[in-house]
C-alpha cells in the first residue's frame, strides 16, 4: 500500500501516512528478518515475513473489513496456523490473522501512543509475542503476559514462539559481528 514518496496503513479504516524510514530501521528488520527466517526455515517452523506483510486482525463482517490492518516490520506465522490459512483463503489477499510473532521498529516520528495501540492489537487478536525495537533508546520491550525490557547486554530470545532463536540486543542494533 503506497501514494507516492509515501507508505500508508489502514487503521480503524482510515489511512495513515507514514514517512520514509532512515537506513538503520530498515537494517534491522533485514537482519531480523534473515536471521529468523534461517532459523525458522531450517527447523521447518513456520515462515517469516517482510515489512509491507498486511494482516487484517478483525474482518468481523460487522466491522469495516480493514478495520485493524497491520503491516509489522517483521512477522512471523507457525507452520499449523499457515497451513489453516491457506485451507481457508486465496494467497492473493491479505493474511486474516494475527501473526505469532510481530515486531515493531521504532522510528523517528513515532508516537509509543501508536506502537502501543499496533501491540494491544496484535495481542487482542492473537498473537503470542511483539517485540518493539527501539534503536535510538537501544531497547527491547517483549510483550507478552509477562513483558520485560531488554538493554544492550541482554540476550534476545524467540521463545515460546521461536524455541532456541536468540541474538545479543547489541547484535539487533548494531549489526551482526564480523
Amino acid at each position: 500500500m503506497a501514494l507516492p514518496d509515501h507508505l500508508v496503513e489502514v487503521v480503524n479504516g482510515e489511512v495513515v501516512v507514514m514517512s520514509p524510514p532512515p537506513i538503520r530501521p530498515i537494517r534491522i528488520a533485514r537482519d531480523l528478518c534473515d536471521s529468523l527466517g534461517d532459523f525458522a526455515s531450517a527447523g521447518d517452523l513456520g515462515q517469516v515475513w517482510p515489512d509491507g506483510t498486511p494482516y487484517v486482525l478483525d474482518a468481523s463482517p460487522r466491522r469495516d473489513w480493514v478495520r485493524g490492518a497491520r503491516m509489522p516490520d517483521v512477522s512471523f506465522i507457525a507452520r499449523d496456523r499457515l497451513a489453516a490459512h491457506a485451507a481457508q483463503h486465496a494467497e492473493d489477499g491479505p493474511f486474516r490473522l494475527a501473526p505469532d510473532l510481530a515486531v515493531e521498529i521504532v522510528f523517528p516520528g513515532d508516537s509509543y501512543t501508536d506502537i502501543n495501540r499496533k501491540v494491544s492489537d496484535y495481542l487482542r487478536y492473537g498473537a503470542r509475542l511483539v517485540w518493539v525495537i527501539d534503536p535510538d533508546e537501544r531497547t527491547i520491550r517483549i510483550y507478552t503476559p509477562d513483558g520485560r525490557t531488554l538493554r544492550d547486554g541482554d540476550t534476545l530470545s524467540g521463545d515460546p514462539v521461536l524455541p532456541g532463536w536468540s541474538m545479543p540486543v547489541r547484535a539487533v542494533l548494531d549489526g551482526p559481528v564480523s
